[in-house]
């Protein structure tokens, strides 16, 4: 039989096939950590975002955020944990809500419309001179390194008596661990242990401010107003009693006389009750300027407040 003139691979050629196919396989499998790392990354994102506009839903349906609770789910949809949808990260790690404090009412039915601050500041660096004011919440959860470090730290000088401050700072930050215990991180997973191991930052966060959460819950209108627009007429000794309301703020409401006391003579004006009430004496026409203030800042002077005038006619008898 003649020779066919083909030629086989040699041993050395087959050799470097065999490198080159080594090299391709090994360069792959050194790429498989960190892309699957990326990609538990990314979904934890997106639940994360999730769970924040989760919480602006019901938001927007309530009128509230959700309470932290017992964090157990049960009949009533309040809690942080039956307003989600995954209460966990791709790297198992439990979400942990920091709601503006409920003292300042966010958690309340019906508030956040009049309400102009929350108590709860974002610290976007370790000395807080980068910060978001007025955030409504916060949720975190402790990513690949299965280590939550996300928690409550100290305010800088100047900030509002009853501030509560979060730590959310770039990936990165080294030897950072404000999640210890249930003072600096108190709405985490009971039933899931903190490593409380300092390290670089690498937590994922979310976070709405209250102007956010206002616009998208449909926040219109004025927040306070004094909804009473006349006076009735009263008569020279003859009892007299009226009732002011407001609308809109932050309940309860606190109101004053701003002109001089008395409204007229006769009449007293209680503040409590908002009510201008007694047995007038003289007659005439009797200007009169009421103030109601709500409840947005019950640790300051930053409430909403609204004035009105008013003209009070005491008729003859």
């Amino acid at each position: 039989m003649r020779p066919s003139g083909q030629k086989g691979f040699t041993i050395i050629e087959v050799a470097m096939v065999l490198v080159i196919i080594g090299l391709i396989v090994g360069f792959g499998a050194s790429l498989v950590g960190p892309l699957t790392m990326r990609a538990k990354r990314t979904e934890s994102k997106e639940t994360l975002k999730a769970a924040k506009e989760s919480i602006v839903g019901y938001a927007a349906a309530n009128g509230r955020i959700p309470i932290w609770g017992d964090n157990t789910s049960d009949a009533t949809i309040d809690e942080f944990c039956e307003v989600i949808t995954n209460r966990k990260d791709a790297f198992t790690q439990p979400l942990y809500y920091f709601p503006s404090d409920a003292n300042n009412q966010l958690q309340i039915a019906g508030t956040i419309c009049g309400r102009k601050t929350t108590n709860l500041t974002v610290c976007r660096n370790p000395v807080c001179t980068s910060r978001i004011s007025n955030v409504a919440f916060v949720v975190a959860t402790g990513s690949e390194n299965v280590n939550p470090q996300t928690g409550i730290v100290t305010c800088p000088a100047g900030l509002p008596a009853g501030e509560i401050c979060i730590g959310l700072y770039d990936t990165g930050e080294p030897a950072i661990d404000n999640c210890t215990t249930a003072v600096n991180c108190p709405n985490y997973d009971a039933a899931v242990n903190r490593l409380n191991r300092a390290e670089e930052y690498d937590d994922i966060a979310e976070w709405v401010t209250l102007n956010e959460l206002k616009v998208k819950t449909g926040c219109q209108g004025p927040p306070l107003r004094i909804v009473s627009n006349e006076l009735p007429y009263g008569h020279e000794g003859v009892v007299y009693s009226v009732t002011l309301y407001a609308d809109g703020g932050v309940l309860p409401y606190t109101w004053s006389l701003v002109t001089a006391a008395p409204p007229a003579p006769g009449l007293i004006f209680t503040a409590g009750s908002a009510t201008i009430s007694g047995t007038p004496t003289t007659r005439g026409a009797y200007n009169i300027r009421i103030q109601v203030c709500d409840n947005n800042d019950p640790a300051g002077t930053n409430d909403n407040c609204a004035v009105k005038s008013f003209v009070l006619t005491v008729n003859p008898p």
